[in-house]
């Protein structure tokens, strides 16, 4: 610090001394049990403790934070409150008596203890002592004194005399203290540190004046908020008060230091933006209001539509909530709310009927897209994290995957048309057609397939989701050949008996599927989609030829050929271009059905190698279904990526000795099983891979089908899958997962702190 700044500080304790002096004569009681207190020697020829005190001024802010000090003890000691209100009142009045002379001098010779020299540069940096911290300031006595003042004091007394003056020494106190801030602020102004040390002044200042608004101390508050600059305190007592004359003062006086805009804000945070427009919409408000809330609309266009409500300009707020609302992506429940007083603002005002049912008509197409959203049961979308109290707006691809992902148990052919409508608010032609084969594809895994009854073709499928779905469409007249992947709707997907039905429903032309289009198109459809499919020709159930025609040879035989007895036993499987694989599962039994016997077919079944080879495959091609085959004795016919999910999953089992598959991560779980999972593992001191399924929707499905396991989370130790939550905790309480750990190579945290804990009974 400076040394004028220095010599200031003792000028300043000499005047205090003085001052002290004077106010003997009334409060020796409190001056001089203080002044015994902090002299550490007897006095000795003469002389009183009060000489010995005023010989050593430099220490004079000892008295202050003695006389605090004893106002403390005197609140927690055995006398009355009254009492203890007066003692504390006393001491006020020496404090405040003391540093008001100071602060007065300070004022008047502030220009000759500021420094002037030009060495002095770099040292202007003044921390009064009647601010500053520790031994040598008063700072933590005078925040003290002004608590116990307002808490003992002022709180505790019922004489309303009385209690004015003790409010008055409050406010005095509160004075001094934001004087010493402000005084030590203004000589950092301009430095690094000084906003940082500004917003630390502000919230101590809010916090220090607050108290008389929460008690109704109304005007006092107003005096220490206008002289510091308070604008949040000003608003509120205006607020509090319902003085808009006030605030109109307030306007005028500080509109250097910008109020309006802190008012205006004041109102958006505090969410009374329709009482900020009523108050200043008037047009008998000053004309700097009215350009400065013109001014502030502008940086706020969610507030400028009110605007135009109130000015009658209602197509202009129409067109601001539109924009607010298409921009909207926080929350569902604001977009809607814009959405509907677009409308509302629109048909309110003296647009074209011809424009004005044009665009409601785009304003309904988007809260349809709302409705959507808010139809999905609560369950799916718990499932995924998403906050239900407070749901933000999902894009319409995401409405399409949890009306249709597993988690939607409760799913019907209705959910499965709601994601099909939602496709028409994808613009994205690709990614349209990606999920409509999606939604389709879902549609056909709805269902086991496996528990069916081959007898009854025709009721099985109609209890199928898919069937339900399609006959739904078809029903509503939205069933169209656009609707459906290529490859789904054809004659040779489904029994032939049933898709007449739709087909006739649909007005189509169902000749075409069933007479040329069946030898020319319709399989070669198929087969183009699930590129080549390998099968063994020949009635020699033994026979291992490696050099297997392709259904599409066989169906270049002759097509005048009506019946041919071909035996299919152990069916191959092969890759095509090393890109596809395809898996036929069937059962015993002999097809004449017009598909194959129409191309000189006939087939007596399928068979595989054992149940643990059906359900190998069956996992393999559940991962990734194209189509399903559904003739009279034929059940299954998938096609699965050389690149399947399977395979990566695969990778990631045996690329770490313990894998998780969760929801979340280990440092943020979105569940309580994968949270449990990840504490168990944590007991244990294991290191491990974790995946977030819900990061990746294709991983989610084809891990519960790579495992055969239905619910998430999934533990996999040593390559080979172990199981979820509850199997994990069983296997740690019994200890199994101990000797799991150790067939995986791991030691476990646990049998660590066994030997430890036996270690350390034994020597005790």
């Amino acid at each position: 610090m400076a040394t004028s700044y220095v010599l200031g500080e003792h000028a300043e304790k000499i005047v205090a001394a003085i001052t002290l002096k004077t106010l003997q004569a009334n409060h020796s009681a409190v001056t001089e049990t203080a002044m015994k207190y902090i002299v550490a020697e007897k006095p000795s020829g003469g002389l009183t403790y009060q000489d010995l005190f005023f010989r050593e001024v430099t220490k004079f802010h000892q008295i202050i934070q003695v006389l605090s000090k004893k106002s403390e003890d005197l609140v927690h000691s055995d006398r009355q409150p009254q009492e203890v209100a007066s003692m504390i009142a006393e001491a006020n009045t020496v404090i405040l008596a003391v540093l008001r002379e100071v602060i007065q001098f300070r004022q008047k010779k502030a220009d000759v203890f500021s420094p002037n020299s030009q060495r002095s540069v770099g040292f202007n940096e003044y921390l009064p002592w009647t601010a500053a911290t520790g031994k040598g300031g008063l700072r933590d006595a005078l925040l003290l004194q002004q608590n116990l003042t307002l808490r003992y004091g002022a709180r505790s007394t019922s004489d309303t005399s009385f209690k004015n003056n003790l409010y008055d020494q409050l406010m005095h106190l509160v004075d001094i203290i934001l004087d010493g801030q402000k005084c030590y602020l203004e000589s950092i102004r301009g430095t690094e540190k000084f906003d940082i040390l500004f917003q630390q002044y502000e919230t101590e200042r809010h916090a220090i004046i607050e108290p008389f608004c929460k008690y109704e101390e109304f005007e006092r508050a107003a005096i220490l908020a206008e002289k510091y600059c308070d604008f949040q305190i000003l608003v509120q007592i205006s607020e509090l008060t319902d003085n808009r004359e006030r605030l109109d003062r307030y306007m005028e006086k500080f509109s250097e230091q910008d109020f309006s805009q802190f008012l205006f804000g004041w109102y958006i945070r505090e969410q009374k933006q329709g009482r900020l427009l009523q108050q200043f919409r008037s047009t008998k408000r000053p004309r700097t209001h009215q350009q400065a809330l013109s001014q502030f609309l502008v940086d706020h266009p969610s507030l400028s539509w009110l605007q135009n409500v109130f000015n009658g300009d209602y197509k202009q707020a129409n067109n601001t909530l539109r924009d607010l609302a298409k921009k909207e992506s926080e929350l569902l429940q604001r977009k809607k709310t814009m959405l509907s007083l677009a409308k509302l603002a629109l048909l309110a005002s003296d647009e074209h009927p011809q424009n004005v049912e044009e665009e409601v008509s785009a304003m309904n197409r988007d809260l349809d897209l709302v409705v959507y959203q808010e139809e999905l049961p609560e369950v799916v979308l718990s499932s995924y994290g998403y906050d239900i109290e407070r749901l933000r707006v999902l894009t319409p691809t995401e409405l399409v995957k949890l009306y249709i992902c597993d988690e939607n148990s409760t799913a019907t052919e209705y959910d499965f048309k709601k994601a099909l409508e939602l496709l028409a608010f994808i613009e994205d032609e690709f990614e349209r057609s990606e999920l409509r084969h999606k939604v389709w594809c879902q549609a056909v895994l709805r269902d086991t397939w496996t528990d069916t009854d081959s007898n009854s073709p025709l009721e099985v499928i109609q209890g199928l989701t898919f069937f339900r779905l399609a006959d739904l469409m078809a029903c509503l007249g939205l069933l169209t050949p656009g609707l459906l992947t290529p490859g789904l709707l054809t004659p040779g997907l489904l029994t032939p008996v049933v898709w007449p039905k739709l087909y006739l429903r649909n007005g189509w032309q169902c000749e075409q599927h069933y007479s040329s289009g069946l030898s020319t198109g319709i399989l070669d459809i198929n087969i183009q989609r699930m590129h080549e499919v390998f099968v063994n020709p020949g009635c020699d159930t033994a026979s291992t030829d490696n050099q297997i025609p392709t259904f599409q040879s066989t169906l270049n035989a002759d097509p005048q050929r009506t019946e041919s007895s071909h035996c299919y036993k152990n069916p191959k499987i092969q890759t095509s271009a090393g890109t596809s694989e395809l898996i036929i599962r069937g059962i015993n039994g002999t097809t004449r059905d017009p598909l194959f016997r129409n191309h000189g077919l006939m087939v007596t079944g399928f068979e595989v190698d054992g149940d643990e080879k059906v359900h190998e495959m069956n996992n393999i091609a559940r991962a990734n279904p194209l189509s399903v085959l559904k003739c009279t004795n034929i059940t299954w016919l998938y096609r699965a990526c050389a690149s399947t999910i399977a395979e990566t999953i695969e990778q990631l089992v045996k690329k770490n000795k313990v894998v998780i598959f969760m929801k979340g991560v280990p440092e943020e779980p979105r569940c309580g099983f994968s949270n449990a999972v990840v504490q168990i593992l944590r007991m244990h001191g294991v290191t491990y891979d974790a995946h977030d399924v819900l990061k990746d929707e294709e991983l989610r499905k084809g891990i519960k089908a790579y495992s055969n396991w239905p619910t998430i989370p999934q533990v996999f130790i040593g390559g080979e899958f172990v199981g979820g939550c509850d199997i994990m905790l069983q296997m740690h309480q019994n200890g199994e997962l101990v000797e799991e750990l150790r067939k995986a190579g791991i030691r476990s945290a646990l049998l660590d702190k066994e030997q430890q804990t036996s270690k350390t009974e034994d020597t005790k």
